[in-house]
C-alpha cells in the first residue's frame, strides 16, 4: 500500500499487490480516497462503501468479466472433466495465470473464490466522483468494460489512456496529474 498525502488533510489509498510499504490498519490517517488497478478496483468497491471515502480512481478496475469466446468455454469445460482423474495434477500444473501456478493448493482455492467474487451490485451505490482510466489496448479489461461501468455510476468520467493494462505506467505524468485533479476537487 501506498500513500499519496494533500496537505496531510487527505490520503490516498493506493493498492498496489507488490508493496510493503504500509499497513492500512497501521496509521492514524483517515483514508479518503482509493487509487486501484484491476484486481484492486474491486477491492476498492467494497473498501469505499465501508469507509466512505471522498473519491475514487479506478485503473482497468476487474469489475465485470470481459466477454469470453468458445476457446474460454471449452478450456474450463476440459478442466472439470480431468479433474476427476489421477492425471490431474500432471495437467492443472500447466493451467492458469503465471500468478496462480505459484500458489499452494489453499491459495489457489482462495484466489479463484476472490476473482469470482462478484460487486457488480456494489457498483451502482457508489455515490462518490469516480475516475476510471482503461488502456486503449487492454485485453485483460478492454475499456468497452469502462464504457458499462461509467454508466452505473453516478459521478464518474471516464478516460481511455494509450496503452495496454498497465497504460498508467506509461501515461504516469498524466495519471499523476489526475490523481491530484481528484484530491484536490475532493479534498476540502
Amino acid at each position: 500500500f501506498c500513500f499519496y498525502g494533500c496537505n496531510w488533510k487527505c490520503v490516498v489509498w493506493w493498492y498496489c499487490s507488490n508493496s510493503n510499504d504500509a499497513k492500512i490498519s497501521s496509521n492514524n490517517f483517515k483514508i479518503t480516497h482509493i487509487v486501484a488497478h484491476s484486481f484492486g478496483g474491486k477491492l476498492a468497491i467494497k473498501l469505499s462503501l465501508l469507509l466512505k471515502v471522498k473519491g475514487l480512481l479506478l485503473i482497468s478496475p476487474s469489475i465485470y468479466h470481459k466477454v469470453r469466446g468458445p476457446k474460454y468455454y471449452l478450456k474450463v469445460w476440459f478442466y472439470k472433466i480431468i479433474k476427476h482423474f489421477k492425471c490431474f495434477n500432471k495437467i492443472s500444473s500447466s493451467m492458469g495465470s503465471k500468478d496462480y501456478k505459484s500458489l499452494n493448493p489453499v491459495l489457489k482455492k482462495s484466489m479463484s473464490n476472490i476473482i469470482n467474487e462478484s460487486v457488480e451490485n456494489n457498483v451502482k451505490k457508489i455515490l462518490v466522483p469516480t475516475i476510471l482510466l482503461f488502456g486503449d489496448k487492454d485485453k485483460i479489461t478492454p475499456s468497452y468494460l469502462g464504457r458499462k461501468i461509467k454508466r452505473k455510476i453516478k459521478d464518474c468520467e471516464l478516460i481511455i489512456l494509450k496503452g495496454n493494462h498497465f497504460a498508467y505506467l506509461y501515461n504516469q505524468k498524466q495519471v499523476v496529474s489526475i490523481i491530484e485533479s481528484l484530491v484536490e476537487s475532493t479534498c476540502i
